[in-house]
């Protein structure tokens, strides 16, 4: 009889090792996952500090400045001359004598002239 109860003491101990050893493979197993997800964000976060820097020492360079300088502040290299060129068709002295005449032309009259009405009778 005690062989019989030394053998299945031997075995519920092989039983908790097995689970003690599985759980502990799985812990294993998460944690190494963790670190590879960990691995991955950090690669991702120095490709973006790679292209901040790069990014900030272009905004630093000289050529963005002159850049910046010739468009926002119109700032021109010696012997150059500045043309602007405006799309804005109201921008002549002509147009605008003819917007101020529309303008106090009342919303009643524009209406009338629109529905054809402006000729006279």
């Amino acid at each position: 009889m005690p062989n019989k109860f030394f053998i299945f003491i031997l075995i519920l101990a092989l039983i908790g090792l097995v689970i003690a050893v599985s759980k502990e493979s799985y812990r294993r197993y998460q944690i190494d996952k963790e670190a590879a997800d960990l691995k991955k964000e950090i690669a991702s976060l120095e490709e973006k500090n790679e292209s901040l820097t790069d990014l900030l020492n272009y905004f630093n360079s000289e050529k963005f400045l002159e850049k910046e300088a010739r468009l926002k502040l119109n700032l021109t290299k010696e012997g150059e001359k500045l043309v602007i060129i405006s799309s804005d068709k109201t921008a002549g002295p002509e147009n605008q004598d003819e917007s101020n005449q529309e303008e106090e032309i009342s919303n009643f009259e524009k209406w009338w002239r629109w529905l054809g009405f402006d000729k006279d009778f």
